[in-house]
């Protein structure tokens, strides 16, 4: 921004301070374009340092956002194994405390009859 504003400053000077007159006309054109051109190039090399830095930032944004998204599914992995760990341990719990009460209820003779394999085995295959 700078190098156009100086650039603008110079082409401001270098036309107000060119030639009059009729035979000094095709001199003060020329300083303008002179002038003029100067300008264009400090625009387009300014132009050219945006492009650049925002491309640097885009691809800063785009790993950034990689790096977000990949810690977000490492952590909803492990979240969900250790929803799937809590469940299995609920399960194994509700079993022991449910073959307590059998036993309690009928005798330890009787609870024999109780067969929990088949519940151990579907709360299994719910658990992951």
């Amino acid at each position: 921004m700078q190098n156009i504003s100086r650039a603008g400053k110079d082409a401001a000077t270098k036309i107000s301070s060119a030639p009059k007159g009729d035979s000094s006309d095709e001199a003060a054109i020329k300083v303008t374009q002179m002038a003029a051109a100067e300008v264009i190039k400090k625009l387009a090399e300014a132009a050219n340092t945006i492009s650049r830095e925002a491309e640097k930032a885009s691809a800063g944004f785009q790993k950034v956002t990689e790096e977000a998204v990949k810690t977000v599914k490492q952590a909803a992995d492990k979240a969900t194994e250790m929803v799937h760990m809590s469940i299995n341990d609920a399960n194994e719990k509700i079993l022991e405390a449910t073959s307590e009460a059998i036993r309690m209820t009928v005798g330890e003779e009787e609870a024999t009859f109780f067969d929990m394999e088949p519940l151990k085995a579907q709360w299994g295959s719910r658990g992951g």
